[in-house]
C-alpha cells in the first residue's frame, strides 16, 4: 500500500564480495538509516530495508562502500575466457572482491561462508535455515494472496494470514517487505524446515490451482445459431416447485420471487426468440396422500433400547478439562516487518515495489533494484471459446511443474555486466549450511515429491492397486471434452482438501438472486420493446465466472417431495432400465453443537455404527448449465472434517448411540428418544432420517445413482434429561420436512479419495487427477448425467413452495432496492 513508508530494494555488485567484504559492509550500515540489510550470495546482492525518504541517502552510502572495493581489483587478463565486451570483464583476486569463475566454482563454500548475513538478526541462532521464495514465481502472489483463499478452505482450518501460517509450520518465520520471500528457522532439526517447505509448496499449489479452475459450461442441445437469455423463475413455471436452500428462509424467498435463470434463444426470420417454454406446476401434495418410495416398501426399522451413559461422561468430562489445560507454544513470528496502514512498521505486501524504476548507482559496478519477482512458472493461455455446442476452454491445463517457466522472461533483475552464468545461480529457495544442498526448493534432489502424503487407510491397496487398467471411455463430444478438463481441475485442488474429500455430481436447479431486471429477456415478441438482451455463449460464461464469488448464485437440489418422483428419477418403469437394483441404508443424522461449533453423528440404523464428521463444505464445483431443461447439474468437490480422529467427538457419538432408543412400527418410526442432558456443553440441535438407495449403472463402469429421501424429526418436551424425536405431521411450505435428492458417484474414486480423511493441512494427497481421469472415473459421473437430465424434465411438478407465479412475471426489486423504498416520500 501507498501508506506505508518503507521501501525494499537490492543492490547488487559486480564483481562479488567475498565474506570479508560483505562483513565490511554490514559492519559499516549498522545506522538508523537501514531498518534491515541481508546478502543473498545465490545471486549476489544485499537486499535493504528503509524509509522512502532515506532510500537515496542510504543507496549513496552502500555505493560509496562498494566503490572502495571496487579501486582495490585489477581487471584480469582477457586470455581468461571471457567475451571481449567491457561488460565482461573479470578482476583478479582482492582483499574484499573475488572473481565470477571463482564465484562459480564454489557456490556451495561461497553459501556457506556467508550464512550469518543471509537471515534476520533474530533467526541467527537457529541452527536450521531456510529461505523459500516460491512466490517469487508467480506474478501477483504475495502471503496475503496466498492465504486469501475461498472461505470453505478456511472453514477447514487453512491459515487465513501471514501469522496463521505460524502453527502450521511450527518453525520461525520472518518475511520480506514485498511479501514474497519467507525467512525460516528452527532448532528442532532438519526435518522441520523441510516440513515446512512443503507445507508452503502445497500451499501454493493449491491457490495456483483453485485460482485457475473454471466454474461453468452450457451444455446446449440445440442445432444451428443459438444465444441465451435469463428469464424470471416465475416466467416458464419453476418459481412455484423451486425449494430454497438457507437457514434464513425468509430472506430468500423474498430473493427467490425476483430470481433468474438461463434459457435459449433461437434465430428466426423476425430476429432471436427465447424459448417460450414454461413448466407446469400441478400443486403441492402431501406425500402419505401418494405412493412412497418403493424401494422402501416393507422396510423394517431394528428396535434398540438405550444403555448407560453415566461413564461416558465421566470421560467426556475428563477429555474436556484436559483440552483446556492444555497450552499450545505457538513458534515465534518476527513482526519486525510488519506493516498496517500508516504504522511506520514495515509490511508484507504493503509496498508493493513492482513496476517501479530501477536506479542505476554505478555504470558498471553496482546496480540497484527492487523486490525481485522471477518469470511466473507457466504461462497463462486466454482460453478461446465459441457458439457452437459449448465454450471450448480447451486450454485450461494446469502445469504444476517447477522447471518449466514462462518463455517470455522479465527484465533481468541483476547488473547489466554481470556474467550470464550468474543466472544460474538464482534458486527457488536458499539453504542455510546446516542444511544439504538437496533440500533446497528447486534441486531436483529435494523431497520426492511435494506432497505431504498420507498413507491409504488400513487395507487399502496402493494408488497403482487401486486403479485397474480398464482404458478410459472415449469422449467424442465437445460438452464432454470441457467437462472432462473441468472436473479434472476440480479434482486437482481435491488432492488439498484434508477430511472426508468427495467429487460427486448433485442434481439441482440453478437460478440466479439480486439480478438487474434491465437484463431479464420479459417478452415472447420477436425483438419486442422488452426483449433480450441476447447473449452469445462466450460472454455469457465470462459473465457467470465474473459473478461466482458475488455469493447471488444458487443450486437448489431438492427435486421432489412424493415417492412416484423418486422412483421415475432412478427410471425404474423405463423398458431398458439404466440402473440395476438399489442397495439401500438407513442413516439417522444427528446434528450437535460443542462450544459453537456444529458437527455430525451419522448412526446406521441397522448395525448402529456411527461416525463423527464436521459440516459439508463446498470447495469447488462445476456448473452445467441446462436451459432446455428444468434442471441442471453441478460436480461439487466437497470436504467435511474427519472427526473419527478426535477421541472426544468419538466420546459424544458413543453418549449419542447408547442414548438412542427406538421402539418401531410397523409402517416405520413413529418415534425415536436421544439423550437431553448439556451437561457437558454438547447440545443435540436437530435428527433426520437419511433414506439412501444406491443404484448401480448397467452401462456405464463404476458410475452410481444415489437417490435421498430425508425427513425430518420434530423435537419433543424433555423429560427426566431426554427428549423424543418424532416425524412431522404435516409436510410443510417453503421448508419442507422430507425431500428426495439424487448424485452420481464413482465407486472407485470414493475409495481412492479416502487417503485424504488422515491428510493434514498443508498435506497433499498420492493420486492424481490425471490418474483418475485416465481411467475413466470422471466419466463415470457425467456420461450417464447428460444421458439422465432430460428424463428428469417432469420430475418436481408437484413440489409447492408457497409462492405463485402470479400469471407467469414476478416483477421485483433487489433487497437493497426493496429496503430503501421504505424510506420517507420524496417528491420532487
Amino acid at each position: 500500500m501507498d501508506s506505508c513508508p518503507w521501501i525494499e530494494f537490492y543492490i547488487a555488485s559486480n564483481p562479488p564480495l567475498r565474506p570479508s567484504g560483505v562483513k565490511q559492509v554490514m559492519t559499516w550500515e549498522q545506522n538508523q538509516r537501514i531498518l534491515e540489510i541481508l546478502y543473498e550470495p545465490q545471486v549476489p546482492w544485499f537486499k535493504v530495508m528503509t524509509h522512502n525518504l532515506w532510500q537515496a541517502e542510504v543507496t549513496d552510502m552502500i555505493k560509496g562502500c562498494l566503490s572502495k572495493f571496487i579501486d582495490e581489483c585489477r581487471v584480469a587478463d582477457r586470455a581468461l575466457g571471457y567475451a571481449t565486451s567491457e561488460l565482461r570483464l573479470d578482476i583478479m583476486s582482492s582483499p574484499h572482491a573475488m572473481p565470477w569463475a571463482a564465484l562459480l566454482t564454489s557456490q556451495e563454500d561461497y553459501g556457506r561462508a556467508l550464512d550469518n548475513y543471509r537471515y534476520p538478526a533474530a533467526m541467527q541462532a537457529l541452527s536450521y535455515k531456510q529461505t523459500w521464495t516460491g512466490l517469487v514465481m508467480e506474478k501477483g502472489y504475495t502471503f496475503e494472496r496466498l492465504t486469501k483463499l475461498p472461505d470453505g478452505w478456511h472453514h477447514l482450518g487453512f491459515p487465513d494470514s501471514f501469522e496463521g501460517l505460524g502453527p502450521l509450520l511450527d518453525c520461525d518465520m520472518s518475511h520480506n517487505l514485498g511479501g514474497t520471500m519467507l525467512y525460516l528457522g528452527s532448532n528442532a532439526g532438519e526435518h522441520a524446515i523441510t516440513k515446512a517447505v512443503a507445507i508452503l509448496d502445497n500451499l501454493l499449489q493449491c491457490a495456483l490451482t483453485i485460482s485457475d479452475h473454471k466454474h461453468h459450461l452450457i451444455y446446449n442441445e440445440s442445432e444451428g445459431k443459438t444465444k441465451f437469455v435469463y428469464k424470471y423463475l416465475s416466467q416458464i413455471g419453476l418459481l412455484q416447485t423451486t425449494y430454497a436452500t438457507s437457514q434464513d428462509m425468509k430472506t430468500e424467498y423474498r430473493l427467490l420471487r425476483s430470481a433468474v435463470t438461463i434459457r435459449t434463444a433461437t434465430k428466426r426470420k423476425d430476429g432471436w426468440k427465447s424459448d417460450s417454454t414454461s413448466y407446469p406446476c400441478k400443486g403441492g401434495i402431501e406425500p402419505k396422500k401418494t405412493k412412497s418410495f418403493s424401494v422402501f416398501n416393507g422396510y423394517r426399522y431394528k428396535s434398540k433400547e438405550a444403555s448407560a451413559i453415566s461413564n461416558l461422561f465421566k470421560k467426556a468430562e475428563v477429555l474436556i478439562l484436559q483440552d483446556q489445560q492444555a497450552t499450545q507454544q505457538g513458534p515465534n513470528v518476527d513482526l519486525l516487518t510488519a506493516c498496517e496502514g500508516g504504522s511506520s512498521s514495515p509490511g508484507m505486501g504493503t509496498a508493493s515495489t513492482d513496476g517501479i524504476s530501477h536506479t542505476t548507482l554505478l555504470k558498471t559496478t553496482i546496480t540497484s533494484r527492487f523486490s525481485p519477482r522471477f518469470p511466473t512458472r507457466h504461462a497463462s493461455n486466454d482460453s478461446l471459446k465459441s457458439e457452437n455446442l459449448i465454450c471450448f476452454d480447451e486450454d485450461i491445463n494446469i502445469d504444476c511443474s517447477r522447471g518449466q517457466l514462462s518463455s517470455k522472461q522479465q527484465q533481468s533483475l541483476l547488473d547489466d555486466c554481470a556474467p550470464i552464468e550468474l543466472m544460474e545461480l538464482i534458486p527457488l529457495s536458499s539453504t542455510s549450511t546446516t542444511l544439504p544442498l538437496e533440500s533446497t526448493q528447486n534441486d531436483n534432489q529435494s523431497l520426492p515429491s511435494s506432497h505431504m502424503a498420507s498413507p491409504l487407510p488400513p487395507g487399502d491397496c496402493s494408488m497403482e492397486k487401486t486403479i485397474h487398467s480398464s482404458g478410459r471411455p472415449r469422449v467424442d463430444t465437445e460438452i464432454a471434452r470441457s467437462l472432462e478438463e473441468r472436473i479434472k481441475s476440480l479434482a486437482s485442488m481435491m488432492q488439498f482438501a484434508p477430511g472426508h474429500a468427495t467429487v460427486r455430481l448433485k442434481f439441482g436447479r440453478f437460478y440466479i438472486v439480486n439480478f438487474a431486471a434491465e437484463q431479464v429477456d420479459v417478452t415472447s415478441d420477436f425483438n419486442g420493446p422488452f426483449s433480450g438482451p441476447f447473449r452469445r455463449m462466450a460472454n455469457l460464461l465470462d459473465d457467470l465466472e465474473d459473478a461466482t464469488p458475488s455469493g447471488h448464485l444458487r443450486f437448489s437440489t431438492v427435486l421432489s417431495t412424493i415417492g412416484p418422483d423418486a422412483d421415475a428419477i432412478a427410471g425404474t418403469s423405463t423398458p431398458i432400465p439404466m440402473w440395476t437394483k438399489p442397495v439401500i441404508e438407513i442413516i439417522l443424522r444427528v446434528t450437535c453443537n460443542f462450544k459453537g461449533e456444529t458437527f455430525f453423528v451419522e448412526i446406521n440404523a441397522d448395525t448402529f455404527d456411527y461416525t463423527c464428521q464436521g459440516p459439508v463444505i463446498e470447495l469447488g464445483s462445476v456448473l452445467v448449465h441446462c436451459p432446455q431443461h428444468p434442471w441442471d447439474i453441478k460436480v461439487c468437490g466437497d470436504s467435511s472434517k474427519n472427526l473419527d480422529m478426535s477421541v472426544l467427538h468419538r466420546v459424544f457419538g458413543q453418549i449419542i448411540v447408547n442414548s438412542l432408543h427406538i421402539n418401531p412400527v410397523p409402517n416405520g418410526i413413529t418415534a425415536l428418544e436421544l439423550t437431553a442432558n448439556e451437561k457437558l456443553g454438547l447440545v443435540i440441535e436437530g435428527v433426520a432420517i437419511c433414506h439412501v438407495a444406491k443404484y448401480s449403472s448397467t452401462n456405464t463402469m463404476d458410475s452410481n445413482l444415489s437417490v435421498v429421501m430425508t425427513q425430518k424429526l420434530s423435537p419433543g418436551d424433555t423429560r427426566d434429561n431426554r427428549r423424543q424425536w418424532s416425524v412431522f405431521k404435516r409436510q410443510g411450505d417453503y421448508n419442507p420436512k422430507m425431500w428426495f435428492e439424487a448424485y452420481l458417484t464413482s465407486s472407485r474414486m470414493e475409495k481412492i479419495m479416502q487417503e485424504n480423511s488422515g491428510l493434514s493441512i498443508g498435506g497433499r494427497s498420492s493420486w492424481s487427477s490425471e490418474d483418475l481421469s485416465s481411467q475413466g472415473l470422471f466419466f463415470s459421473l457425467y456420461g450417464p448425467a447428460l444421458k439422465m437430465i432430460g428424463s428428469l424434465d417432469k420430475i418436481g411438478h408437484y413440489n409447492d413452495n408457497g409462492q405463485s407465479n402470479d400469471g407467469g412475471l414476478t416483477f421485483g426489486n433487489s433487497l437493497a432496492e426493496e429496503d430503501a423504498r421504505k424510506g420517507p416520500v420524496r417528491f420532487w
